[in-house]
């Protein structure tokens, strides 16, 4: 992919010295989702620090929820409170030396309270280059929320990796700063001129440009190259699920028509819409079989978690050995379909034969549904958290 190589490079290069970056970690309970009676929810959090790649829990920071006063932060950062449903939520994290950098002016929006959402806090002042880059991350962040072409956790997603990046390039320009100040104060104190202090200087001048360039630059590369991959991604997830689901539909027709299929026999119009059902039924198994490949690739380059692939599988696995082959080709296809195109172009009954196989196919039909709906929820389940 045109921009695996710029993702793997960012794993490579982010800090691994102790940063003052901090997060705050708002964790929904409940499986990602708040625990929700007469009107209000239960909120679980955690303030947590960043040191490098690895977080831990921070104990001296302490958390206001604006209108429902300030909650106490436990020795491993964690916090819960309880919020009215369906409003903005207003956070601070004190003391006031901890800057929110994230969500833009510690605003949380309703429908971002469903799952988890990431506060970042930064100790400290906020100069007046990480401003800027903050403003050009915002600005790239409100065009991709309004072209509405991915989801709300997908732009947040997007919306860390970006901040990652920003705040990694501010720990470098502010060890630029430092030896260029230290190289200004050399050259201040020398009483003659120092023309190797002073091409140092010159020199770290330019690498902090250049750095600011390379920024600007990478957060519009990797904003780019994000958004193609989430786009992909959403495309991805719709098509499966939508094919999934309709083949699903599609089984319980035809499952629901099984022990009424003797009607056949006496009623044309009723082996009229028989014989749609078989057809409905398998051109949403064709579908399903035919764009395997597509979707297992799909999941295995778009998708973070290897258990996607796996999941889907084992829904395939379901569906096509447990399901098709077993039940719908060799007892509806075989028997039940193949006794009536003999009374449709012979004439012959075998009613009684007809009805022993698709009670059969109803009953085994009956045991294997709840393992393809289990199958299909924890596919969709992985699916959805990177959805």
């Amino acid at each position: 992919m045109g921009f695996n190589w710029l993702i793997a490079w960012l794993k490579t290069v982010l800090p691994i010295t102790r940063s003052s970056m901090l997060w705050a970690l708002l964790v929904i309970a409940g499986n990602g989702i708040a625990q929700q009676t007469s009107g209000v929810s239960k909120i679980q959090g955690r303030v947590i620090e960043k040191i490098g790649p690895k977080v831990q829990g921070v104990s001296d920071a302490q958390v206001l929820i604006a209108g429902q006063g300030l909650v106490s932060v436990g020795p491993d950062g964690y916090f819960t409170a309880t919020v009215p449903n369906k409003t903005k939520l207003k956070i601070e994290v004190l003391p006031t030396s901890y800057q929110i950098l994230r969500p833009q002016d510690g605003q949380i929006p309703p429908e971002r309270l469903s799952y988890t959402i990431e506060i970042y806090v930064l100790s400290g002042t906020v100069d007046s280059n990480l401003q800027v880059n903050l403003r050009k991350l915002d600005e790239e962040i409100n065009r991709i929320t309004r072209e509405k072409k991915l989801s709300d956790r997908q732009i947040l997603r997007l919306e860390k990796s970006l901040l990652d990046t920003v705040l990694y390039y501010q720990e470098q320009r502010k060890i630029w700063d430092a030896r260029l100040a230290q190289t200004e104060q050399m050259l201040e104190a020398s009483n003659q001129a120092n023309r190797r202090l002073s091409d140092s200087l010159q020199s770290f001048s330019r690498q902090i440009n250049i750095l600011q360039d390379t920024v600007s630059s990478l957060m519009n590369r990797l904003a780019e190259a994000l958004e193609a991959k989430y786009v992909r991604q959403k495309e991805l997830y719709e098509g499966l699920t939508r094919e999934i689901l309709d083949y699903e539909s599609r089984l319980k027709d035809l499952q629901n028509w099984l022990p009424k299929v003797q009607s056949c026999y006496k009623n044309n119009q009723a082996l009229v819409a028989f014989n749609k059902v078989c057809l409905d039924y398998s051109k949403a198994r064709d579908a399903l079989y035919n764009d395997q490949q597509k979707y297992l690739l799909g999941l295995q380059h778009y998708w973070d978690d290897p258990a996607a692939v796996s999941a889907l599988e084992a829904y395939y696995q379901h569906v096509f050995s447990e399901i098709h082959d077993p039940v719908i080709l060799d007892q509806v296809n075989q028997k039940v379909i193949r006794n009536l195109q003999d009374y449709s172009t012979k004439g012959i009954r075998k009613v009684s034969d007809t009805k022993r196989a698709a009670d059969e196919a109803h009953e085994a039909l009956q045991h294997q549904m709840p393992p393809l709906e289990s199958a299909q929820n924890h596919l969709f389940e992985i699916l959805k958290q990177e959805i």
